[in-house]
């Protein structure tokens, strides 16, 4: 090769150059959607979730007013959930969103029944 002139790559460079910009372009089009939803919509309930982990901590005070027992794995659960909540908010972390959103799924049914029992609409 090194006695050989160089090729003449111009009309290929061209095309190669030209269906990687428009493969970009597209790609970018499409995964911006989603960025743009997930900063402008779903940021906010990013927020709102790791706000709401300080919150849960009132479930540790009820259980003290009510003289329930806490337990070591409710401390545990909740301290490590705060933690891990601010640790993957703080570094962005992709997977947090997914864990926020099973967390918020479990939650849902959680305090569901936990509003029916309070409301003795539930018997034990």
């Amino acid at each position: 090769m090194m006695n050989r002139p160089a090729y003449q790559l111009k009309n290929i460079l061209v095309l190669w150059n030209s269906f990687l910009a428009l493969f970009s372009i597209l790609g970018s089009i499409r995964m911006g959607e989603e960025f743009m939803y997930s900063i402008f919509v779903l940021g906010d309930w990013v927020y709102f979730f790791g706000l709401s982990k300080i919150f849960e901590l009132g479930d540790t005070v009820f259980l003290v007013l009510k003289k329930r027992p806490v337990t070591f794995l409710h401390v545990y659960h909740h301290c490590t959930v705060l933690m891990y909540t601010w640790i993957t908010a703080s570094d962005q972390a992709a997977i947090g969103r997914w864990f926020a959103t099973l967390n918020f799924m479990a939650h849902s049914a959680m305090y569901i029944y936990y509003a029916f029992m309070s409301a003795d609409a539930i018997k034990t």
